[in-house]
């Protein structure tokens, strides 16, 4: 059942050994195994929009370290030209191949360097589409992780096997006295010091960061200034204040993003999906006893009950007979 060329992995015909046939001799165990070098790769990109797919909105990831591995052994692989196989890095189209395989069984490593800025990468969530445009990585590793091992045959050129990567991000800003009932923070107005401030989901729960972590409830710094960092992108958010006794939220959404009050008169932001920091997420409170200002709508002015034709007559009727009982008593 063995293949009987020789040498092994030479691109030129090989053969057997001699061998002597005595007479009248049927031997049928000379086999010659041919089989074509095959290819794995393909592509790690910045998931902009986390949703773990390929976009066009997406960028390539150049730089990504790519390791390539047997599934079942520790040893170097080597190609069939007998050459170790390095390691490779991203080119600047975020891609990557190795070729001159031989047909088994491997696993890709992909490992990602922190930014310029030293934010680390971390993938996104895997197989969430098709396979030649989804990652194939656990989801939610700082830095990367590996693919599940795929088993190559001879000639087969697998260019499945991508990684995307996302970058934790931060929420926040400003909490403050709308002293003018406008809606928009105005420089003349100062900053609340000391609110509670609580991250959730969209379901309502308190949220957990990118690691797995309860997200701690912050506070407004010394200038009005809270921020929640290490957070999933692509995901519902819900921040949440502890609004002093006597104060109301301000109108919603009067201006610019960065300086209008984003929080219904519940006290809760609801940021959808955000992908990168985002630092427009505010709250103006005023003084309860201006709300006659502020929602004119639930103040209206009570005006006095007109008479129904029928109490007009009966009114009519009873001065009559007190006009009459007067006179009789006269």
């Amino acid at each position: 059942k063995d293949s009987d060329l020789s040498p092994t992995f030479e691109t030129s015909v090989g053969k057997t050994v001699d061998t002597e046939l005595i007479s009248d001799e049927k031997d049928w165990t000379w086999d010659g195994g041919i089989f074509k070098p095959a290819c794995i790769g393909d592509a790690v990109w910045k998931d902009e929009n986390a949703n773990g797919i390929q976009d066009a909105g997406d960028r390539p990831l150049a730089g990504v370290h790519t390791k390539l591995s047997y599934a079942d052994s520790n040893e170097t692989v080597t190609n069939v030209l007998g050459e170790v196989v390095e390691p490779q890095d991203t080119d600047d189209n975020g891609t990557y191949k190795y070729c001159n395989l031989v047909p088994g069984d491997y696993v890709v490593t992909f490992t990602a360097d922190p930014d310029a800025n030293g934010t680390p990468y971390l993938s996104t969530k895997a197989n969430e589409g098709n396979d030649t445009v989804d990652s194939d990585i656990p989801g939610l590793v700082q830095g990367g992780g590996s693919a599940p091992a795929e088993t190559l045959i001879s000639g087969e050129d697998n260019d499945t096997i991508d990684a995307g990567f996302i970058q934790e991000i931060c929420l926040g800003d400003y909490v403050w006295y709308d002293e003018n009932l406008n809606g928009v923070q105005d420089s003349n107005e100062s900053g609340v010091v000391d609110i509670n401030v609580t991250l959730l989901d969209s379901r309502g729960k308190v949220a957990k960061d990118v690691y797995g972590n309860t997200v701690k409830i912050t506070k407004t710094n010394g200038k009005g200034y809270y921020k929640f960092c290490h957070l999933r992108p692509g995901v519902d958010y819900q921040i949440k204040f502890d609004i002093p006794e006597s104060y109301l939220p301000t109108l919603q959404n009067q201006g610019s993003d960065v300086k209008d009050s984003d929080a219904g008169k519940d006290g809760i932001i609801h940021v959808k999906h955000p992908v990168r920091d985002d630092m427009t997420n505010d709250l103006g409170i005023y003084c309860e006893c201006d709300d006659y200002e502020v929602h004119p709508e639930n103040y209206k002015k009570v005006k006095a009950p007109a008479l129904s034709v029928f109490g007009g007559i009966l009114a009519i009727l009873s001065l009559g007979l007190m006009v009459a009982r007067r006179r009789e008593e006269a």
